[in-house]
């Protein structure tokens, strides 16, 4: 590829490596996304030499930064010359979805880090649907001795938790006042967004639609056209109104893969429920133990 372009290369490099190494940055595409992970400059005593240090979570999500941060070309190409191309290469899906994002409910979105007692971490996504409560899937928290939420800077406790497992509902107590969202209703066809931190390093939105609904447990299941990754589960999908209709939990593996919500219509039920001390969950949820919950349509 000697006489490529730089729009060639950077293509090649990403269907090849999934990822360009930009010497203190490095580039790489998560379903249309562009993360730059950026690492600090330091010198190297002994050898006289600029070399680079990573800080752990410093990503800058282009899908919603660059309209929000009102990052300029200019900046992106001190930084690389490359990155505005692959912005180029991806922004006509993203520029629809970073208009989407919308900062109110941003603020009422918490990663979820759940510790169980040999030290693992299970990582999700939460959203606060009253005051200190948060929702998301018991399949993230089913593990855990104790649960920290995250907005930012800001770290949250989880004091106790009111689980439905069988649902893959839980509803996260903490002392936060961060807002809640209203809860609304899906309509099939209609549009809708989720939002919730894919693999833990930044929350993200995504525009998609409801290609069906699923009649279960006094509820509707919700199916999404637009996929999702690791950490999204317990993301918010609302609807256009800004209303939560569900969140975020699996996909099953067909051809396509297909992608579900559990209806927010559920959280009356486990809010009735008494809380308890965290600590590992018994059961597990219905999608993982009932064949027949696809069963009904609309």
């Amino acid at each position: 590829m000697a006489n490529a372009s730089q729009e060639e290369i950077a293509s090649h490099l990403l269907e090849q490596h999934g990822a360009i190494g930009l010497g203190c940055f490095s580039l790489k595409v998560l379903q249309g996304i562009v993360v730059v992970e950026s690492r600090s400059r330091r010198e190297d005593k002994p050898a006289g030499r600029k070399t680079c240090e990573k800080i752990p979570e410093n990503f800058l999500r282009f899908r919603y930064a660059l309209p929000r941060r009102r990052i300029s070309a200019d900046y992106l190409r001190s930084m690389h010359p490359l990155i505005p191309i692959l912005l180029a290469m991806v922004w006509g899906g993203a520029a629809a979805e970073a208009r989407a994002f919308d900062p109110a409910l941003a603020r009422s979105m918490v990663k979820v880090m759940a510790y169980s007692k040999e030290g693992r971490v299970a990582v999700g996504s939460g959203v606060v649907v009253g005051t200190g409560r948060v929702a998301t899937n018991c399949h993230v928290t089913r593990a855990a001795h104790s649960i920290a939420l995250f907005q930012g800077a800001m770290r949250y406790e989880v004091l106790a938790q009111a689980a439905a497992p069988e649902l893959d509902l839980c509803l996260l107590h903490t002392a936060s006042k961060l807002p809640a969202v209203q809860l609304g209703s899906a309509v099939p066809g209609e549009a809708v967004y989720f939002y919730g931190y894919p693999n833990a390093i930044g929350l993200s939105v995504t525009k998609t639609v409801v290609r069906r609904l699923h009649p279960y447990r006094g509820g509707q299941i919700i199916e999404i056209e637009a996929g999702f990754m690791h950490g999204f589960s317990g993301g918010g999908l609302f609807n256009e109104q800004g209303e939560l209709i569900g969140l975020t939990t699996f996909m099953r593996n067909r051809n396509p893969p297909a992608f579900y919500a559990i209806p927010s219509s559920w959280l009356i039920e486990v809010s009735g429920r008494q809380a308890g001390p965290v600590g590992p969950l018994l059961g597990r949820p219905f999608w993982q133990t009932d064949p027949n919950f696809l069963k009904g349509k609309l």
